[in-house]
């Protein structure tokens, strides 16, 4: 298997981000959930007051321009919760202009006013990341991935608004692939932990390294066990220059290359020279600004 589909394959999991795929499912509505339940949209004591009956049609407004992401969960999220109507007007990875339309909804009035916020929410978040994505993915040459990390204060939402944006998702959870840190390697040897591993068959190997010395240990250790399973090598904090000459001297193509700590966009063309295969960035989803999108009653 070439490089390119062994990224692919232990990388991208975006086919298990659809709503189709139950546990996404079970994710997205339980996040819904509570997020209604802390906004008490059963005690809205203004729309209440006001006793605001009347069947309308509102539209969700992007003020800016943007990559368009969370279609697809809030339009199963409505008709699971709601008895609203909801009619997107555009389609996840659309690019969305200032003062266009995105969706439109229609039904009680109250119901749109107790939803909106939350519904908002999504899409603006989803949004917001997928474009920051998308805009860095335009500055990075095909042959490099971009991806996320773990860093992700909505897990599974935030990966999938990544892969809108034309990103890598990483590793889902925890137990969604071998990947030995640093706080690993303080209670067990790079040796020792690689031999655990020999068991694994075609599985992705990826240790964290912070300096020359481990990666140098990483590599031959794993070269000794003879195993069928891959290396992945993920630069933890190194600048661009080190890995770059760091890789020119293994000059071992076999090795999948990873960058990971302190990248951004001020550096990120550094570090698309330095040799590596992936660019793994925290601020994806840990930084990226949430879309500016509106509802508006009309």
């Amino acid at each position: 298997m070439n490089k390119q589909k062994l990224i692919l394959k232990f990388f991208q999991k975006d086919g298990q981000l659809k709503i189709s795929n139950q546990a996404y499912r079970q994710t997205i509505t339980s996040l819904f959930r509570w997020l209604i339940a802390n906004d008490e949209i059963e005690k809205d004591i203004t729309s209440q007051l006001l006793k605001l009956h009347p069947k309308k049609t509102a539209r969700i407004i992007s003020h800016e321009s943007a990559t368009v992401a969370g279609i697809e969960e809030i339009s199963y999220l409505i008709k699971q919760f709601t008895k609203l109507s909801f009619k997107p007007l555009l389609k996840d990875c659309n690019a969305v202009k200032n003062k266009q339309a995105v969706a439109q909804i229609q039904g009680s009035s109250n119901e749109i006013l107790a939803y909106g916020r939350t519904i908002i929410n999504f899409l603006q978040r989803m949004s917001g990341i997928a474009t920051q994505t998308n805009h860095l993915i335009k500055q990075t040459p095909s042959n490099i991935y971009l991806a996320a990390t773990r860093k992700t204060p909505w897990g599974s939402l935030d990966k999938k608004a990544v892969t809108v944006g034309g990103g890598l998702t990483h590793r889902l959870n925890l137990s969604d692939g071998i990947l030995i840190k640093d706080n690993h390697l303080k209670l067990i040897s790079i040796q020792e932990a690689l031999i655990k591993t020999f068991k694994l068959h075609h599985q992705l190997i990826e240790i964290e390294v912070k300096t020359q010395e481990e990666l140098k240990q990483a590599i031959s250790a794993f070269n000794q066990l003879k195993t069928d399973n891959y290396l992945g090598i993920m630069f933890d904090n190194f600048s661009a220059a080190e890995i770059k000459k760091t890789i020119t001297q293994l000059n071992n193509h076999e090795v999948i290359y990873e960058a990971s700590g302190g990248i951004n966009e001020s550096n990120l063309k550094e570090y698309c020279q330095s040799g590596v295969d992936i660019i793994s960035l925290g601020s994806l989803t840990h930084s990226s600004r949430a879309a500016d999108f509106s509802l508006e009653i009309i």
